[in-house]
């Protein structure tokens, strides 16, 4: 069961690479997010525009 000197660095070397990986990972993701999130907000104003649009287009005024 003993792990030789370079194996114990072969072992260690690829877990700094996934690690190093996943790293990158995290980052894109959250670069990912906050452009999602910014769209989504864009997007939310434009639709609330165009429902009180069509709201004010499609009302029926009422004589008294």
């Amino acid at each position: 069961m003993n792990q030789t000197n370079e194996s114990l660095v072969r072992e260690r070397d690829f877990y700094r690479s996934k690690l190093e990986s996943l790293e990158k990972q995290v980052k894109t993701l959250g670069t990912d997010c906050a452009y999602l999130q910014k769209q989504n907000e864009t997007l939310r104003v434009k639709l609330k525009e165009v429902n009180e649009k069509s709201f004010y287009r499609n009302k029926k005024f009422r004589r008294n």
